[in-house]
């Protein structure tokens, strides 16, 4: 996809667009970011919100965001759990 066909869909997302793309979304998160980079990619969205720039899409990504955050720390948390000492 080139330059001008990605601002176009830039452009003209909506919201069955994000609807659309929330498995793509989720699965970028999981399978992409590391939890280094989904802490800087939260705080980035929360600072976002805390200046009132918060828009649809970056609202969702933040939402979903929060979601694999919540899920990671469940899976570290349920592991621990399992170990003996």
């Amino acid at each position: 996809m080139n330059h001008k066909d990605k601002q176009e869909r830039i452009d003209r997302n909506g919201v069955a667009d994000l609807d659309m793309d929330k498995m793509h979304m989720i699965n970028y998160l999981s399978e992409q970011v590391s939890d280094e980079q989904l802490i800087i990619i939260k705080d980035h969205y929360e600072s976002l919100t805390d200046n009132r720039l918060l828009k649809l899409e970056s609202a969702f990504w933040l939402i979903l965001i929060w979601k694999e955050l919540y899920k990671r720390d469940h899976r570290i948390i349920k592991n621990d759990q399992g170990q003996e000492f």
